[in-house]
């Protein structure tokens, strides 16, 4: 039975390190889709953008899993030169948000609470934004995660400058989320889900 699962904003520079080292462990280490990094550490410059709220989970004192909000900004959105995804970006004038950095260690990886305390507590961010759409891509191993919740796959898999692997471009309007995946991006008191997330 997994431990409590204990999520919280990044803010501190020790938080965001650890946020950072946690993709290079998942992406360089476990699985090899990154060319290895000298300082141990994957970044972007979406991350330094005021815009962009990274989240992370921990099991203990361990870093499990995060993910990374982005909101529309005059700076855009990760995904904007994405092909379909850009697409159907550019058709869409309602606030938009998008879901990116979505990392899991293969030790948490099979476990269903982790991925949906994480997105439960992501979403608690979008609904306090009055984001109607998100956009994500991501790992196939998550895509029929994220389709049970109601996202749609909106373009052909692709791949990522620099990412040895496919990615899966979605689409998700939270209005349209389906059960039972919905209660968990019902609002609530954002504090609260952030320290009781699990």
């Amino acid at each position: 039975m997994i431990e409590r699962i204990h999520i919280a904003i990044a803010e501190s520079a020790e938080d965001l390190r650890d946020v950072f080292r946690l993709r290079h462990r998942v992406l360089v280490e476990e699985e090899g889709y990154y060319p290895e990094s000298t300082e141990g550490l994957i970044h972007t410059v979406f991350d330094a953008y005021p815009s962009s709220v990274n989240l992370l989970a921990r099991v203990g004192e361990e870093a499990a899993a995060s993910v990374r909000v982005t909101f529309d900004s005059g700076v855009g959105l990760p995904w904007d030169r994405l092909g379909d995804l850009a697409c159907l970006r550019d058709s869409v004038e309602e606030p938009a948000v998008a879901l990116g950095m979505l990392v899991c260690t293969r030790r948490y990886r099979a476990k269903r609470s982790m991925l949906i305390a994480l997105l439960r507590a992501a979403a608690h961010l979008i609904h306090e934004r009055s984001c109607v759409h998100m956009f994500a891509a991501v790992n196939p191993e998550f895509a029929p995660s994220l389709e049970r919740m109601g996202f749609n796959q909106v373009g052909s898999t692709t791949r990522i400058g620099g990412f040895d692997n496919d990615v899966v471009p979605m689409h998700g309007r939270i209005d349209r989320l389906r059960p039972p995946f919905d209660r968990h991006f019902a609002p609530r008191p954002a504090v609260r889900v952030l320290k009781d997330a699990a």
